[in-house]
């Protein structure tokens, strides 16, 4: 998981009740924590 996500704050809300900065994040996440997290709706949560 060798993912650089830029600092840019478009937040998405995850499948797992998080907000993430932007969907590079998100993915990010998920790929360390080997979860299925997907994004529920662009926005907080």
């Amino acid at each position: 998981c060798m993912t650089i996500c830029t600092m840019e704050y478009w937040p998405v809300c995850g499948s797992d009740g998080k907000t993430y900065p932007n969907k590079c994040h998100l993915t990010s996440t998920a790929c360390t924590s080997q979860k299925d997290i997907t994004v529920l709706h662009e926005g907080k949560c």
